[in-house]
């Protein structure tokens, strides 16, 4: 999983191609977090946050608007998520 999550957050460098297209990035990316493991939801939380100002920054609008909907904790319901959405 981590690795999958270093492949949705590190942009290609260079010359390099694209590690998958943006329609494998989404079905992938939708299946990603399995909603009856809070650990590993909980985990992936953090780092959602910690990576949006450099999906932002570094990848195509569509791209990241996929990785902002795919991905969000928001079904967690954490208190801390709905702080940190509105300092964004």
């Amino acid at each position: 999983m981590e690795r999958l999550w270093q492949y949705y957050t590190t942009p290609p460098v260079g010359g390099e191609a694209a590690r998958y297209t943006q329609e494998q990035f989404d079905w992938s990316s939708s299946s990603f977090l399995k909603p009856d493991d809070i650990e590993q939801c909980e985990h992936f939380a953090n780092l959602y946050f910690e990576a949006l100002e450099g999906i932002k920054s570094k990848f195509h609008k569509d791209y990241a608007a996929i990785f902002f909907v795919n991905l969000s904790p928001s079904f967690l319901g954490r208190k801390e998520d709905l702080e940190k959405l509105k300092e964004i």
